[in-house]
């Protein structure tokens, strides 16, 4: 007896090791050679995707994956899945249709099949979720690789799902190394600001600045003392852009240039508002990055400016520093311009925002 068992643990041993150094293609070609049980398990005959034609016994199904759209399926809905991601006449997408179907082939035609939930008895068409092998999930494996897209809005999918897809996209693999970002389909919500951010600061000018604000700047070419009860305020602001960016297409991730730039006019001290010259003034750039497929919040500052009022108890006001009257906003990516828009402010507009009698607006 002791040595019918030896017999039998060398017998088990050398099988082991057998399995162990043979290469996994030669054991799937083993397992391939294991006779079917056609009449108790489902088996794929074979794949025309989105379909799996299995069988059990004589009673056979079309099966598709649920809530994946497989590179390669030829129906509606996939199709409109994977074009709002991929560029479904491209070369590289053609060449990726036939390394998919030719994999989902090698590993599902003639293997045993689960699939959870079963479909009900009589049924001609299911989608389920597919199980080849009888273990391997092959929604989650398609996904990480990059060969099938979430169908549907992402957040009624299963959060493991998404973490598949999150992955492929963020390693850029299978289709996702050539997903791009469909220009037509940015949608830009922005709002420009004159925002002041320092406290007023008026106050009775003292002797050594009062040059520019005399009682008369053009008929009195000489300080007197009177010119001490003239009132100097400045004020400071930014011009900033805020707002949301929304980029429709696949969830990868976008340099993108967010710009902005005020247009107006600046003058020295003493000037007539309305003989400001129009001054041209730089452009102010931020590098973001916004992922597609999501609603991307931005804000953008320009520089500070200054704008300076003088009136004397009130009256004869002169003015010095920055009127902007308009404030311009792009989008661009790549070096291309995606997105542009003016934004104008009337100059009473601005006028008043910075007017003497408004002291409560800071």
């Amino acid at each position: 007896m002791k040595k019918f068992l030896f017999i039998l643990i060398l017998l088990l041993l050398a099988a082991g090791a057998y399995f162990y150094f043979t290469a996994p293609e030669e054991v799937e070609q083993i397992i391939a050679k294991v006779p079917l049980r056609k009449d108790k398990e489902w088996v794929c005959e074979g794949v025309d995707l989105p379909w799996f034609h299995s069988a059990k016994g004589e009673w056979k199904v079309d099966i598709r994956e649920a809530e994946i759209a497989i590179i390669g399926s030829r129906d509606k809905e996939s199709l409109k899945a994977l074009g709002a991601y991929f560029d479904l006449k491209s070369k590289e997408y053609h060449d990726m249709e036939k390394e998919v179907t030719e994999w989902i082939r090698n590993h599902t035609v003639h293997q045993f099949m689960a699939y959870i939930p079963e479909p009900p008895e009589g049924t001609n068409q299911f989608s389920t979720y597919i199980y080849y092998r009888k273990t391997q999930d092959l929604g989650p494996l398609l996904l990480r690789s990059g060969y099938a897209v979430i169908m549907g809005e992402l957040k009624k999918n299963p959060p493991f799902y998404r973490s598949c897809q999150r992955m492929a996209v963020e390693k850029k693999l299978g289709m996702w190394k050539y997903a791009k970002m469909r220009e037509e389909s940015i949608e830009v919500f922005c709002n420009i600001d004159v925002t002041p951010i320092l406290d007023k600061g008026n106050g009775k000018s003292g002797p050594g600045i009062p040059l520019f604000h005399r009682r008369n700047l053009y008929m009195t070419p000489r300080y007197d003392y009177r010119d001490l009860f003239d009132v100097a305020e400045t004020r400071y602001f930014v011009c900033e852009a805020r707002g949301t960016i929304i980029l429709k297409g696949a969830p990868v991730d976008h340099d993108m240039t967010l710009s902005i730039c005020p247009r107006g006019r600046l003058a020295s001290f003493g000037t007539l508002k309305e003989s400001f010259p129009p001054h041209d003034y730089n452009w102010h750039q931020e590098e973001v990055l916004m992922r597609g497929g999501t609603t991307n919040e931005f804000r953008i500052i320009y520089a500070p400016m200054d704008f300076t009022i003088v009136s004397r108890q009130g009256l004869d006001r002169q003015y010095h520093g920055n009127i902007i009257e308009q404030v311009d906003f792009t989008l661009e990516k790549d070096h291309d311009t995606v997105y542009k828009k003016h934004f104008y402010l009337p100059r009473e507009k601005f006028m008043d925002f910075f007017s003497l009698e408004s002291p409560d607006l800071f």
